[in-house]
């Protein structure tokens, strides 16, 4: 990792906790709206939000092909427990969690939220590899003329990467993709994200 001054310590703080604000959810309506809810893809992906919100989730997609929600734990996750899993059960490692190294066939297992299902699958990235690649993008420092362009930049569980928009040249975002070639995605388009 490299090592960041006090003053991108301090302005990543900053970034982060901002950004924490936008995307708080309010877990207690969740939990409330799942539990009166009859089944539907909404109360699934209150169930989902929530499994993701008590396990420390990466993040979580909707698999068209497949017509269930993926839910993306991190490399380094210390366990796969079910959601009513007591917690002495959730911090230990689960003999039968996906292996990071497979394939995604393999990689993933299905998981009961409850009475609604959903896929739990490895990432190939740990939680502090995705930070440094996010870390990255907020600073925008990997060349020149990075801070001319926008950004639209968001953890995509179903590609297991993080996902670039941008209509910065080829040139601008090569080093990017040079460091991190399997942690993100570019793709070129418009985006009001500064």
């Amino acid at each position: 990792m490299p090592d960041r001054s006090a003053e991108d310590r301090a302005e990543l703080a900053r970034m982060q906790a901002a950004e924490a604000e936008k995307s708080e959810v309010d877990l207690d309506a969740l939990r409330a709206e799942a539990a009166s809810s009859p089944p539907s893809h909404e109360r699934t992906a209150a169930l989902v939000q929530l499994y993701c919100a008590d396990h420390a989730a990466l993040g979580y997609g909707w698999d068209r092909e497949a017509r269930t929600f993926v839910i993306r734990l991190a490399a380094d996750h210390s366990g796969t427990a079910a959601p009513d899993a007591p917690a002495s059960d959730a911090a230990a490692p689960d003999a039968s969690a996906p292996d990071a190294a497979a394939p995604d066939a393999v990689n993933a297992r299905p998981v009961d939220l409850g009475g609604a299902e959903a896929v739990v699958a490895r990432s190939r990235h740990t939680q502090s590899e995705l930070d440094l690649v996010l870390d990255e993008l907020r600073l925008r420092r990997w060349h020149p003329d990075a801070r001319t362009y926008p950004y639209g930049f968001t953890y995509d569980a179903l590609a297991d990467a993080v996902d670039v928009v941008t209509n910065a040249p080829p040139e601008v975002v090569a080093p990017l993709l040079e460091r991190y070639p399997t942690s993100l995605t570019v793709r070129h388009g418009r985006t009001t994200r500064r």
